[in-house]
């Protein structure tokens, strides 16, 4: 009886919680170029089995799967990054090895994401603001995809400060 009530108080609990898919992100690195601001992205996959995720690339910011957020620190004003030309069609969006990657369990993945300052023309100079990233996955639209294990959630990375210059 002891073990039957062990089994269910510890064992399953923790096995069900290992099979939840489990993604950290992390932004770093940032620098202040002459032309551009340019960031670190890091997608660690805590979980027991491999995932796919969209990247942290400029066309994932158009079809709003990543979330580039500036919050101004003096005034709390909240600017959403949105660094396109063009809006792609979005009845469906392709999920392929060109806006995805495949993480391995315990593994990561790390992409330098740039944006031209002409997209940050609204900012202050010489003003602290912070950065912060989201990732959602695109549940306004459908996504074809051949891509194993696909992340369906949201995550929400931490907060860089910087001087805007």
């Amino acid at each position: 009886m002891k073990s039957i009530l062990f089994f269910i108080l510890y064992v399953i609990p923790f096995w069900i919680h290992a099979q939840v898919p489990s993604l950290k992100l992390n932004i770093s690195d940032l620098k202040c170029k002459n032309k551009s601001i340019s960031f670190l992205c890091a997608i660690t996959n805590d979980s027991a089995i491999g995932l796919s995720v969209f990247t942290p690339i400029i066309d994932n910011v158009c079809v709003q799967i990543f979330g580039i957020y500036m919050t101004d620190i003096k005034s709390k004003r909240k600017y959403d990054i949105f660094p396109c030309t063009v809006i792609p069609d979005l009845r469906y969006i392709n999920a392929d090895t060109s806006n995805c990657a495949f993480i391995k369990r315990n593994g990561d993945f790390e992409k330098t994401l740039e944006i031209p300052k002409i997209d940050l023309a609204f900012l202050i100079p010489n003003r602290l603001y912070e950065l912060s990233l989201i990732y959602k996955y695109p549940v306004y639209t459908s996504v074809k995809t051949e891509m194993p294990n696909m992340y369906i959630g949201e995550i929400s990375s931490n907060k860089l400060r910087f001087v805007y210059k």
